[in-house]
């Protein structure tokens, strides 16, 4: 069931304006042009407020998992408080978002994480660059000590291209990197990663790569992987790969959308080899509250 909290205000359209007053006529009166009539000034008309609407619970379920996230925000639409529930709706956690300031593609906060007897566990901070290139998140636990740090770098598309994990000391301990190709809908339709615990000597290449298709409402994604090197054009089209590689696991996408086009469920199915049969792995459900944004 959705959520639905709309405030609506007023139109100023349904506001009585008053009228000018008519001069009355006399004797002695002479013609008075329009110009010269003072007429009571009539109030401009207010801007509609945008509705938003924004996740207030979201449910996953799967063979391995679940979770259920429940959300509040604040007067201007951002999260504010978010609350982690267990199967049997005991809280398990919390945590108060704060924003620190609004720059580039995204916005810094701060954020508290509470275990369910109400002690602080964790302080997250994320800050981003002007231009929304890059960001920066520090982790600390609920004694103000420092855990790690990552520090992602995005496309211009928002989707993060590469990672870098740093342990209390500062040593690099992480990375991962991401190479993504769009169509005409600035959607995906290929990605390839690599990723590998710095220590390792292993990866010389793209270890995987993604395809997605997109028909009859649903996303079809199949995942490769391999050992093998990878070479990029310098205009960043073209990866090519040497070895074998074959497909590994497949995975289709059903949506469920409201009257307001939002998604309120996702049906996850996948199978390890092409003549397997699809298995529905993972269903997330959405509720969803109208923010009033002025």
């Amino acid at each position: 069931m959705l959520l639905c909290l709309c405030a609506c205000g007023s139109s100023a359209a349904n506001d009585e304006v008053a009228s000018p007053s008519t001069i009355p006529e006399t004797e002695t009166s002479t013609t008075v042009s329009a110009d010269e009539v003072e007429t009571e000034s009539v109030p401009e008309e207010q801007a509609e407020p945008v509705i938003k609407y924004l996740p207030s619970r979201i449910i996953t379920d799967s063979f391995t998992f679940y979770y259920d996230e429940r959300i509040e925000y604040d007067e201007k639409g951002l999260t504010a408080h978010e609350f982690n529930y267990d199967q049997d709706e005991n809280l398990i956690g919390e945590s108060t978002v704060s924003r620190i300031s609004d720059t580039g593609r995204f916005l810094d906060y701060e954020s508290i994480g509470y275990d369910y007897e109400g002690n602080v566990n964790s302080k997250n901070i994320h800050t981003s660059s002007e231009d929304g290139s890059s960001s920066e998140w520090i982790a600390y636990d609920g004694n103000d000590v420092l855990q790690f740090k990552v520090v992602t770098e995005y496309d211009e598309y928002g989707n993060v291209s590469k990672s870098y994990n740093y342990d209390k000391d500062g040593n690099q301990t992480y990375y991962s990197e991401s190479y993504i190709e769009y169509d005409d809908q600035n959607r995906r339709v290929f990605s390839a990663d690599k990723s590998d615990y710095v220590e390792s000597e292993n990866y010389t290449g793209y270890s995987s790569y993604t395809t997605y298709e997109y028909k009859d409402g649903k996303t079809y994604i199949t995942n490769y992987y391999s050992d093998s090197t990878s070479t990029t054009s310098d205009e960043g089209t073209t990866i090519t790969y040497s070895g074998t590689v074959t497909p590994s696991y497949w995975q289709y996408t059903e949506y469920e959308y409201d009257e307001n086009g939002n998604t309120t469920a996702e049906h996850i199915y996948s199978k390890f080899s092409e003549s397997d049969e699809w298995n529905l792995d993972t269903e997330v459900t959405y509720e969803y509250i109208a923010i009033e944004i002025q």
